[in-house]
């Protein structure tokens, strides 16, 4: 992506931040830019489940993400994680201490 297409996308992408997040079932969604490649970012959203994702996806602002993955000069990396359990330091440490 170029530094002004960069630019554009976090343009179309700011103005979802808070709305977004206070959406039902959103858990997390943050525009992150590349300190060592100024021109790469990277939108993480988090969501309670696939039917709230499925929702966000359907709706009319997944058309503005839409609109900025069009920016990117390359096919962008998409990755969609489900994820059956989360564990914290707990876990670390119970594997730190098996045998």
């Amino acid at each position: 992506m170029t530094p002004e297409h960069c630019a554009q996308a976090e343009s179309i992408l700011r103005p979802l931040l808070e709305p977004t997040r206070v959406v039902r079932g959103c858990l997390g969604f943050r525009v992150y830019r590349d300190l060592e490649d100024g021109s790469a970012l990277l939108l993480a959203q988090e969501w309670a489940s696939e039917g709230d994702l499925t929702r966000h996806v359907r709706g009319r602002d997944f058309q503005k993400v839409l609109a900025a993955i069009e920016l990117a000069s390359e096919p962008p990396d998409v990755e969609i994680n489900d994820v059956a359990c989360t564990r914290g330091m707990e876990f670390i440490e119970e594997l730190s201490l098996a045998p």
